[in-house]
C-alpha cells in the first residue's frame, strides 16, 4: 500500500502544488483588495443578491476583479486536473469514479460561473455599460460547485484507504 501511495503522490504533486500556489495567490489578492471590495461585493452567492451591491467590485475595481476571476478559474481547472490524476493513480472503484465525476463537475461549474462574471468585468474595463448575468444562474452554479465539492471530498475520503471495504465498492 505504501508503494501505491507514493505512486499516487508522484502523479498529483505537480498539479496539487500549482493548485495550492494559485489558492494562496487568490488569498493574497483578496487580502490586497481595494477598499470596500470583498467577496460579498464580488459574488451574489457569497453575500447579497442585490446586483447594485455584488456587482460593485467588478465595476469599481475591474482589473482586480479580472485577476480574481482568472485566478479562480485557473485554480478550478488545476483542481480538476489534480483529482483526474489522483483517480488515475488509484485502483478502480465506484467511489473513486464518483469522486472524479464530482471533481470535474465542481471544476466545470466554477469555470462556467467565473466566465459569467468575466464578461461584465471586461465590459467595465472597456468602459462600457455592464450587463450582469441573472443572479439565479450564478447562485445555481455556486450551489452546484459546493455540492459537487462536498461529494468529491467524501467520495475520495472513502476511496483513498486502499484496504478499506469502501475502496472495493
Amino acid at each position: 500500500m505504501r508503494a501505491d501511495s507514493e505512486a499516487a503522490w508522484r502523479r498529483v504533486r505537480v498539479p496539487a502544488a500549482v493548485t495550492l500556489a494559485l489558492m494562496l495567490a487568490l488569498g493574497v489578492l483578496t487580502a490586497l483588495a481595494p477598499e470596500g471590495v470583498t467577496v460579498a461585493t464580488l459574488q451574489p452567492a457569497d453575500g447579497s443578491f442585490d446586483v447594485s451591491r455584488w456587482g460593485r467590485a467588478g465595476e469599481e475595481a475591474p482589473a482586480w476583479a479580472l485577476g480574481f476571476f482568472v485566478g479562480d478559474t485557473l485554480s478550478a481547472l488545476m483542481l480538476g486536473w489534480t483529482f483526474f490524476r489522483l483517480r488515475r493513480a488509484m485502483p478502480a472503484s465506484l467511489l473513486a469514479a464518483v469522486g472524479l465525476g464530482a471533481a470535474l463537475t465542481k471544476a466545470g461549474a466554477d469555470v462556467l460561473e467565473n466566465l459569467l462574471y468575466l464578461w461584465p468585468v471586461v465590459q467595465a474595463l472597456l468602459g462600457e455599460v455592464t450587463s450582469w448575468p441573472p443572479v439565479g444562474a450564478l447562485a445555481a452554479l455556486a450551489m452546484l460547485k459546493r455540492a459537487a465539492g462536498a461529494l468529491m471530498g467524501v467520495a475520495f475520503a472513502f476511496a483513498l484507504p486502499g484496504g478499506s471495504p469502501a475502496a472495493r465498492l
